[in-house]
């Protein structure tokens, strides 16, 4: 029986990878509907008579966004010519606006030459704790080479709106092939800004330590509300490098109560409220139709959109059955590639219609918790059978499935391949929202600190402190509960700091340990550290 199972999934990874790399002239799609039910939207349209998505995305992202208020225009001046490709510069070089791309190149901390294991280390000890430039000295000579396109950056992310063209690798017109090095180089400029804010720190310099945080934050804004999902994350990755430097100015010793207070207020506003708009999903649901279209067509080859199809080990690979070594997760992707283009078009798009509706009123749940819960339910109900997991599953599907085993594999083909990124982008979120809600508490409990020579001694106390200081402060009181529990934030302390924190995605309380610090450990935390109740500075009257 094992052997007859593991000969038909051989077949149909031979079958399948056969019909993925059946070469196709690119030609209409036949049948399809164009309209709100299954393109969404009408126009423009392509060549070949279906929705040109990149040019309604640049048309509307574009709109209203004048170069000179365009955070993109001015930060792509920094970005280093050999990180961005010829092909994309060209291109982005013919956009108005972009004219002086890559004019300001920050230069990389570790160019040819340099100790690559030197220079890590004094990157991690500089995005760590205040530090001098004789201490770091490879870091020290890389902020100093990059004080124009720092400057450039900071001028930058004070703008207030954001656009940057869709251009795609060597002028292919899917979603899918949209570059974006500018967003990636984002993460650089995060770890240069992280870095001489703590070198300001380390020099006595708070107020331009504090300006470095807060561009940080900035930076992370403008692409957490950007049109893609990975620059939305890369934008929650900058957002946690802003955090280490923001949480050290909180116990700047040279910060009297009232700069303390200024700097809150200044963060509060710069955070603002939080809100559910999830700006990336209508370029993740075109991708998902473009992409449908695209195989449909025959305009993009199947194994470039959707990776290699089967392989098979070396000649004298065996099973202990003697059958040749299949991966067959390759085979399976080579199978769905298949079924994208079995089955109706229209039906295919008005289920991934249907799917990003649900997904998307999902997400927009205020509560994390709830947040997860229907993204796992719209998961089971759109998946389900019908996207098994593995290659079996796929050959019992095809061959023993009754008449709608074509249809219903087909139409959910598409969404198998990003089905999960909705689930772990919840939990990005989840963390980056209970870091702002701790980065509140935590001001409360440094101000407490200063004002009484004595920390807060558990959540009583950190709530009643985030409400006196919110109003001496002139902050308005944010959500203070801990998006895991929907309780209040825990406290734990010892003679040389204070914990505020959550209890993360666990959701039980490790006693303020986090990653790293024992095994399963995922609390949330801000450490405040204290030396002694003298240090505090003079009490606020």
């Amino acid at each position: 029986m094992r052997r007859h199972i593991l000969s038909s999934g051989l077949c149909l990874a031979l079958v399948s990878a056969s019909w993925a790399g059946r070469p196709e002239k690119p030609h209409p799609v036949p049948g399809l509907r164009i309209g709100p039910d299954t393109t969404v939207i009408s126009g423009p349209l392509n060549e070949l008579g279906y929705p040109d998505y990149i040019a309604s995305l640049n048309e509307r992202l574009g709109d209203g966004v004048a170069p000179d208020e365009n955070f993109w225009t001015a930060y792509c001046e920094t970005l280093p010519r050999n990180s961005v490709g010829v092909n994309f510069l060209e291109r982005l070089l013919n956009c108005p606006g972009f004219e002086k791309a890559c004019s300001i190149p920050c230069e990389s901390y570790a160019p040819a030459g340099t100790n690559i294991e030197a220079a890590n280390k004094q990157l991690d000890a500089s995005m760590s704790r205040p530090w001098k430039a004789d201490e770091l000295p490879i870091i020290a000579r890389w902020l100093e080479k990059n004080q124009d396109a720092l400057t450039r950056a900071t001028e930058a992310a004070a703008r207030t709106k954001a656009y940057a063209p869709l251009i795609t690798t060597d002028g292919s017109t899917t979603l899918v092939s949209v570059l974006l090095p500018h967003v990636q180089q984002v993460r650089d400029t995060a770890r240069a800004l992280s870095a001489r804010a703590f070198l300001a720190l380390g020099e006595g310099r708070g107020d331009d330590a504090w300006k470095d945080v807060m561009t940080l934050y900035r930076l992370a804004g403008h692409l957490e509300r950007g049109p893609f999902l990975i620059g939305h994350l890369v934008g929650i990755a900058v957002s946690s490098i802003a955090r280490i430097p923001a949480e050290a100015c909180l116990v700047d010793a040279s910060a009297s109560p009232d700069v303390l207070a200024r700097r809150w207020n200044e963060l509060s506003a710069l955070l603002g409220p939080e809100t559910r708009e999830v700006t990336w999903l209508e370029s993740e649901h075109f991708m998902t139709l473009d992409l449908t279209l695209a195989i449909r067509s025959g305009s993009a080859e199947t194994a470039i959109l959707l990776g290699n199809v089967a392989t098979i080990s070396p000649p004298g690979s065996m099973d202990d059955e003697g059958l040749p070594q299949i991966d067959f997760r390759k085979a399976h992707e080579a199978f769905q590639s298949m079924m994208l283009k079995l089955g109706d078009v229209n039906e295919t798009l008005a289920f991934s219609n249907q799917y990003h509706a649900r997904m998307e009123a999902a997400l927009a749940l205020p509560d994390y918790l709830a947040r997860k819960a229907a993204i796992e339910k719209v998961a089971r109900e759109f998946h389900g059978d019908a996207t098994p997991d593995h290659i079996g599953s796929v050959t019992a599907a095809f061959f023993m499935g009754g008449p709608d085993a074509v249809e219903n594999l087909a139409r959910s083909s598409v969404i198998r391949h990003f089905a999960a990124t909705f689930a772990q982008c919840n939990k990005a979120e989840a963390r980056i929202i209970t870091r702002n809600r701790l980065l509140h508490a935590a001001f409360a409990a440094e101000l407490t600190f200063r004002k009484n020579g004595r920390d807060v001694a558990d959540s009583k106390e950190l709530n009643a402190a985030i409400e006196e200081f919110s109003m001496a402060a002139d902050v308005a009181p944010p959500d203070m509960k801990d998006p895991y529990t929907g309780d209040s934030f825990r406290i734990t302390s010892d003679a040389e700091r204070l914990v505020v924190y959550s209890v993360g995605d666990n959701g039980k309380s490790d006693g303020g340990k986090t990653f790293g610090e024992g095994e399963g450990c995922d609390d949330l935390v801000v450490v405040l550290k204290r030396v002694n109740a003298s240090s505090a500075s003079k009490k606020i009257p």
